[in-house]
């Protein structure tokens, strides 16, 4: 049994032979007087005494093995500076007691079970601090005893979990080290904690899991270099997470699953084998301010998350997308917000939403992309607002099969596709774009009628400034289109369109062309710029001019054979 005594003779000798060991004192000889207190207060901390393992079951057993202390909250029982070496059982198990505890700067490795296992003791009496639990089954194991204090223990390199807690809510989890183990850090049903200054490198799985853990907050934990995630976190809701890093792990930066009403901020989360941030079947989330880059997926993918805000994060040079939401099944009317992200020179899309929702999609900036800038699928009563998409392989803006949109002053310059592409959408408000020197068209509608264009810019596209191919009903008015390699604007079969007050100069082709006028009601106002170009070349006066060219050439042709004869 390890209990009371009285240990200062033994502590004078151990300090007197660790002060004459060569190593020791090299050290001393080289700093003054004041930092050798220091650092001889610090080798006196770390003296073990080799100790059997500890076992209580109630108060009594409790103050039996205290080295000190009343139990009291101002005078816990202290159990400190054991070691505890190699034990078939736990290295420490206490449990049914009611007083004050504070398991201090104790040695425990290579227990078959747990190194400290708190079970079912009275709530907030426990404090485990600055022990050392390795290479155990588990670190520090926390059952049924919440509002504990564990901090600055180090756990590494045990079967299962570093740090474990069961139905243990409202407790600190601080500054340790849980590094090699299965779980760094593991939380079942322990909603309400504080996990924070955690260092969690090189588990089997997990940096730091929370299941069942609602109302928790992580942050400035270090997660890195895990064989699954840095951060999990499943069935945890309205949490906070927080300033952690989360590099190099060999799955995702973080996982949460169905963790509605949680904020994920200002973490960093490169370098992972797949996606930075992923969250799975949540709802209202804010994901704002966190920087993923470099991941070999998608620096955050969004799935079956609505009502969500996805704000200020940078995503840039993915292997996949910068941010990428998917949503198949709505609660009642679903939307979410994205805005102020950068999102550059990822491998395919800047941003991609595939969401039957309304999404507002505002202020961000998506260049350099190898695929498009922002990609909005299936999408209805959206509002694409202040983007800049310039230089991406393929498009700036792509909507497909979406209705009911708003696209107003979005910068798509300079991409070697389109700038605005607009694939089997309708009613459509496409106002103060600028779609300058793409390498196709500035603004493409495709089968995309009863829409209204207004108001852009399409200079230098060399292929045409706006182009409506099927896409009848729509309005282009008050739009400037010059110096496009083709055509300033270019209608094909959209028929009962009206095309008014708009400026086209200086094009390769026509400024305004149309085709089938037969179905197309055009109604094109007289220029009020001068050196305004509108031309129908297949309209009814061009009809007529071209009829009475046939007529009189064949009229020629007739004398001249008479003259033969």
């Amino acid at each position: 049994m390890c209990g009371r005594r009285n240990r200062p003779l033994k502590i004078i000798i151990l300090f007197v032979v660790l002060l004459f060991h060569p190593s020791i004192s090299f050290s001393i000889v080289q700093i003054n007087l004041s930092n050798s207190l220091v650092s001889a207060t610090r080798l006196i901390s770390q003296i073990y005494t080799i100790c059997d393992p500890i076992n209580v079951t109630n108060d009594d057993e409790l103050a039996a093995v205290a080295s000190s202390g009343t139990g009291t909250a101002n005078d816990p029982y202290i159990i400190a500076n054991w070691n505890i070496t190699g034990s078939s059982t736990d290295g420490i198990f206490i449990t049914g007691t009611t007083k004050y505890i504070r398991i201090n700067n104790c040695w425990i490795v290579n227990s078959t079970n747990y190194g400290i296992n708190v079970d079912n003791i009275t709530i907030g009496t426990a404090i485990i601090t600055n022990n050392t639990c390795n290479s155990n089954r588990y670190g520090i194991y926390l059952e049924d005893s919440g509002s504990s204090n564990i901090t600055n223990n180090t756990c590494n390199s045990n079967r299962y979990n570093g740090i474990y807690l069961r139905y243990s809510t409202n407790t600190i989890i601080a500054n340790n080290t849980c590094n090699s183990n299965r779980y760094g850090i593991y939380l079942e049903d322990s909603g309400s904690s504080n996990i924070t200054n955690n260092t969690c490198n090189s588990n089997d799985r997990t940096g730091t899991y929370l299941y069942s853990s609602g109302s928790s907050t992580i942050t400035n934990n270090t997660c890195n270099s895990n064989d699954r995630t840095g951060i999990y976190l499943e069935y945890s809701y309205s949490s906070t997470i927080v300033d952690n890093v989360c590099n190099n792990n060999n799955e995702h930066g973080i996982f949460i699953y169905e963790n509605s009403y949680s904020t994920i901020a200002s973490n960093t989360c490169n370098n992972n084998s797949r996606t930075g941030i992923y969250t799975w079947d949540s709802l209202s989330l804010v994901i704002t301010n966190n920087t993923c880059n470099n991941n070999s997926n998608d620096g955050i993918f969004i799935y079956e998350c609505n009502f969500s805000t996805i704000d200020n994060n940078i995503c840039s040079s993915n292997d996949g997308t910068g941010i990428y939401l998917y949503i198949i099944f709505l609660s009642s009317s679903g939307s979410s917000t994205i805005t102020n992200n950068t999102c550059n020179s990822n491998d395919y899309y800047g941003i991609y939403i595939d969401s039957p929702g309304s999404s507002t999609i505002t202020n961000n900036t998506c260049n350099n992309n190898s695929g498009t800038g922002i990609y909005l699928e299936d999408s209805s009563s959206s509002t694409v607002a202040k983007n800049t998409c310039n230089n991406n392989i393929e498009y700036g803006i792509y909507f497909y099969s979406s209705s009911s949109l708003i696209v107003t002053n979005n910068t798509c310059n300079s991409n070697i596709e389109y700038g605005i592409y607009f694939y089997s959408s309708s009613s459509l408000i496409v106002t103060n774009n600028t779609c300058n020197s793409n390498y196709e068209y500035g603004i493409y509608l495709y089968r995309s009628g009863f829409s209204t264009i207004t108001n852009n810019t399409c200079y230098s596209n060399d292929g045409t400034g706006i182009y409506l191919f099927r896409s009848d009903y729509s309005t282009a008015a008050n739009n400037t289109c010059n110096n496009n390699v083709e055509y300033g604007i270019f209608l094909y079969h959209s028929g009962s369109s009206i095309v008014v007050n708009n400026t086209c100069n200086d094009n390769g082709e026509d400024g305004i062309t149309f085709w089938d006028p037969d179905t197309t009601t055009i109604a094109t106002s007289e220029p009020t710029t001068s050196g305004t170009e509108t031309s129908s070349s297949n309209s009814f006066l061009y009809r007529i001019g071209l009829f009475l060219f046939i007529l009189g050439l064949l009229v020629a042709l007739i004398l001249v054979n008479r003259r033969k004869k």
